[in-house]
C-alpha cells in the first residue's frame, strides 16, 4: 500500500465523491495499484521503492497510463480537474520510479 500525495489544501477542498473518482481514475489507468491511494499531504512527493530496474518499455506504459488518466480528468471541472491532473502526474512519476 502506497499513498501518493497531492497538495493537502487543494485535496481537502474536494468532495468525498470527487476524491473517490480521482482514486478510481488512477487505478483504472494503471498508475496506482489496488490498495494504493491518492491522499492530501502538506509536502507532496514521490515515493521511490527500494528496488529499481530501469525498463524503457515500462516507462512508456506509465506515460500512456498518465495520458489516459489526464484525459479522464476532463470529466471534472474547476479545482477537481486541477487536482486530478496533478495526481496523474504524481502517480505517473511513482509509476516510472517502479520501472
Amino acid at each position: 500500500m502506497v499513498d501518493i500525495a497531492v497538495n493537502e489544501k487543494e485535496w481537502n477542498k474536494l468532495s468525498d465523491h470527487d476524491k473517490a473518482r480521482i482514486n478510481e481514475i488512477m487505478k483504472t489507468s494503471g498508475l496506482i495499484l489496488e490498495g494504493d491511494s491518492i491522499v492530501g499531504a502538506k509536502k507532496p512527493g514521490v515515493l521511490t521503492p527500494a528496488w529499481h530496474i530501469p525498463n524503457p518499455v515500462c516507462k512508456l506504459g506509465c506515460n500512456v497510463a498518465e495520458a489516459a488518466a489526464i484525459a479522464a480528468c476532463a470529466t471534472f471541472s474547476g479545482a477537481a480537474a486541477a487536482v486530478c491532473i496533478a495526481a496523474a502526474h504524481t502517480a505517473a512519476d511513482y509509476c516510472r520510479s517502479r520501472c
